[in-house]
């Protein structure tokens, strides 16, 4: 056992000095919450001092004095043990709060009731937080209350949730189709990339930002070869999420999700995967993906494990692409993930619903609790509130067979899956593009004429810059406006005439042309033809597709030719005429 002066001795070395931290220490509460939660919390206490302020400020001008500044009533407020507010003014500050926000899904354009119960909880945290005075609980409770009882029966809220439906596998199935038959990309990686997210997101249940929330990295991933039952082999692999919700530690903590082959290509992630690493040079002892499958187990093993090349462990899997076709080397963003997706389910013909990855994970939410315990289910889901399942992570429409349980028969779940899924809003033939005339009579609308008048009035080129910028974004909403609304009745008028017409009505056809490079890169039509079925795949087969998906994740497309017209040694294959010549 060490000595006491031994003990001093080794703490002073290592930078210890006794009550350096002590005003930090007497602080209780600290690193409670997540960043995005104090910055809720820094939101709503903003509005609560703006509230005292205005108040404040009325009062001057009543009596005729100089009002008080911001920051004097902030420091007041919500200052070290500043007194809690009575209800009569929380009650008072939340009518401040409600008249200066806007809703998404309400009638009257206003939050709903459980987001403003929502904000009410944020605010008592917060005020604790901030000011070390705790706050009455049974003040809470008729808070809570006021605000689902009282000021949805006085109309002031609406007590609306927004609608809960599932993407399951036709609707993936659909989505994927569309994503390698009619998708316009800038580069053939952003299809194998989207492709593979989604195989993700469907494997693991993540949460959108859980593949967004930082780089999603090679050192993500560990890969394995194992035998196939019948012979040869197959791979699976272990993805380890790190930007989980609530996870401080993403170096340390990461939250694994096995991934495993599917004969189908379109479910299979694996030659997505080694499409991407072989174009990115990430795989350590194999140049190509022919010295790769001539790799054999040894007879001693059952697997064997790969691995990365060291430089190439915190590469980005999911790269952005300029819109000239190069390919970064930083991670693609949310924000262009989600463009694609909403545009390949609009390509599919889905109208009227807002597809979300949640939609995904809500689906999976399910499934897995048919399957597993309720442990397992939670573990997969990276859930820890086993509660928050049967609230957040069901459909709107119950999962039962009702009339099938009830006469003891075998449940036919056919109404259910329809109706808890996104099927319903789906229209073959739904177009995408407002029609040509639709669209100039937006531009004749008085907002947009305006605009244009003051940018050939404006003198600077700074300002016109800016009015520049505010007509495209309010063209880009106008646009984007009339087309849900023309969708809308197109999908009305679609669904009457197959009732008037009692079913006897042409099919409908697609507005896409598909995708038009296929005739001059045969990869690309020999894997989209295997992405649109569901046969299963040889393994010679699959090594194949394989091979296709690395050459158009790794081949830049920026020139085009016809099979059979490729230039030969740079030269053009008609003329002999160098090709940087021209």
């Amino acid at each position: 056992m060490p000595l006491p002066k031994d003990l001093i001795a080794m703490a002073t070395a290592a930078g210890y000095k006794q009550g350096a931290h002590k005003v930090r220490d007497s602080q209780a509460s600290l690193e409670k919450y997540v960043p995005n939660t104090l910055a809720m919390h820094a939101n709503i206490l903003n509005r609560f001092t703006t509230w005292h302020w205005h108040n404040a400020t009325e009062k001057a001008k009543d009596m005729n004095t100089t009002p008080p500044d911001f920051d004097t009533i902030r420091s007041c407020v919500l200052g070290k043990n500043a007194p809690a507010p009575d209800m009569a003014d929380v009650k008072d500050f939340f009518r401040f709060y409600i008249a200066c926000s806007r809703g998404r899904i309400t009638a009257n354009g206003r939050p709903t009731a459980e987001s403003m119960v929502s904000r009410a909880e944020d605010f008592y945290r917060a005020f604790t937080l901030e000011t070390g005075t705790e706050t009455d609980e049974r003040q809470h409770s008729e808070i809570y209350r006021w605000i689902r009882c009282v000021l949805t029966a006085e109309g002031v809220l609406e007590d609306r949730k927004k609608p809960k439906h599932n993407l399951d596998r036709v609707a993936l199935d659909r989505l994927l189709h569309a994503i390698w038959h009619d998708l316009i990309v800038p580069h053939e990686r952003m299809r194998i990339q989207l492709h593979l997210l989604l195989i993700l997101y469907v494997t693991t249940g993540a949460r959108v930002g859980g593949l967004f929330g930082g780089d999603v990295t090679y050192k993500d991933i560990e890969i394995v070869q194992t035998r196939r039952v019948g012979g040869g082999y197959r791979y699976f692999w272990r993805f380890d999420q790190r930007f989980v919700k609530n996870n401080r530690n993403t170096d340390n903590n990461t939250f694994g999700s096995s991934v495993r082959d599917h004969d189908v290509l379109m479910y299979s992630a694996t030659p997505l995967l080694l499409s991407l690493a072989f174009s990115d040079h990430a795989m350590f002892g194999f140049g190509d993906l022919g010295a790769l499958y001539e790799l054999d187990i040894p007879v001693e093993d059952n697997e064997i494990i790969l691995r990365w090349h060291e430089d190439a462990m915190n590469l980005p899997i999911f790269r952005s692409v300029a819109r000239d076709g190069i390919v970064s080397r930083t991670q693609m963003d949310e924000n262009t993930f989600r463009r694609y997706f909403h545009q390949a389910l609009k390509i599919a013909g889905y109208v009227g619903v807002s597809p979300s990855i949640h939609q995904i994970r809500r689906f999976l939410g399910k499934q897995v609790d048919e399957r597993y315990t309720e442990v397992e289910r939670c573990q997969h889901l990276t859930q820890t509130d086993r509660n928050i399942f049967g609230s957040s992570y069901v459909a709107n429409c119950s999962s039962v067979d009702g009339l099938g349980a009830f006469l003891g028969e075998q449940a036919d779940h056919s109404a259910v899956n329809f109706f808890q899924g996104i099927e319903k809003f789906r229209e073959t033939g739904a177009p995408n593009v407002l029609p040509a005339a639709i669209e100039k009579a937006l531009w004749q609308k008085r907002e947009v004429v305006d605009l244009e008048e003051q940018i050939s009035l404006a003198v600077t080129a700074d300002h016109k810059t800016k009015l520049s910028g505010n007509l495209r974004n309010l063209r880009r909403k106008l646009k984007a406006t009339a087309l849900a609304e023309y969708r809308d009745q197109w999908v009305r008028d679609r669904r009457d005439w197959k009732l008037l017409t009692r079913g006897k009505v042409s099919p409908g056809t697609s507005t896409s042309d598909g995708n038009l490079v296929v005739a001059f890169i045969p990869e690309l039509e020999r894997v989209e033809r295997l992405m649109l079925s569901t046969q299963p795949l040889s393994s010679e087969c699959m090594q194949r597709a394989t091979h296709d998906l690395y050459t158009l994740a790794s081949k830049g497309f920026a020139i085009l030719y016809y099979p059979g017209e490729q230039p030969i040694a740079g030269r053009c294959k008609f003329c002999n005429v160098e090709i940087e010549s021209m």
